[in-house]
């Protein structure tokens, strides 16, 4: 029996529903981070200052769900800034290789596609997806991302289509301060093919760690911006 296509499963997104779908997005990040054991949640390590944590997931083809967080001594409203900015990207994920717009509703929400290229003998990996950017309230801000069926898009035979089943990053100010935040970031994503999902489950533990390199290149100064965004 052939396998269900997890891309079925995918919204089809239009100037009609972006809204309702860019809304549950936000509920369903907001409600993976809060910490705790109740919530399923159970501690897997710090590294490079990221504190990462990991919960197992019956859904989604049983992929992890990863959580990590970060301290950053900058604003964080230029830490927002900066991850609403997907030409970061290039400094920080190995594997990627380019990104574009194709759609882009209002000022929160945007549907982007996304082109990274795994080592050989792996094909290339494309993502469609859903990029909510907003300000919660006046302490918290978010930049987050769901897969999306687009019609804009057209199927290509050479590159496999992942699910982003959420990612994104939640900004919160640190007790007040006005140059310090708390970046804690969120990932379950299914690279499609035929890689077993205990591998990706095994590979993904370190994807948190994308947090201290975001910090190193605001630490820096590196000052890149897609002009697309």
């Amino acid at each position: 029996m052939q396998a269900p296509d997890p891309q079925a499963a995918l919204p089809l997104i239009s100037a009609d529903n972006y809204k309702e779908i860019g809304e549950r997005m936000v509920a369903d990040f907001l409600d993976g981070c809060v910490a705790g054991t109740e919530q399923g949640w159970t501690f897997l390590k710090v590294a490079e200052g990221v504190s990462i944590d990991r919960k197992p997931s019956a859904v989604q083809g049983g992929l992890d769900l990863l959580r990590g967080s970060l301290l950053f001594n900058t604003s964080p409203e230029e830490v927002w800034r900066r991850l609403i900015d997907s030409s970061h990207l290039k400094y920080v994920d190995y594997y990627y290789e380019s990104s574009r717009v194709v759609e882009k509703f209002d000022e929160e929400h945007s549907v982007v596609y996304y082109l990274y290229a795994f080592p050989w003998p792996m094909s290339k990996r494309e993502f469609i997806s859903l990029e909510v950017y907003k300000k919660v309230d006046d302490n918290t801000w978010i930049a987050i991302s769901s897969s999306v069926r687009c019609s804009k898009v057209t199927d290509n035979a050479s590159i496999v289509r992942g699910v982003l089943h959420v990612s994104g990053y939640k900004v919160e100010r640190y007790r007040e301060s006005e140059e310090k935040c708390v970046v804690t970031t969120l990932t379950q994503a299914d690279t499609g093919g035929y890689i077993p999902k205990w591998l990706v489950n095994k590979d993904a533990g370190d994807q948190p760690l994308v947090l201290a390199r975001i910090r190193s290149l605001i630490e820096m100064n590196v000052k890149t911006y897609n002009a697309n965004k």
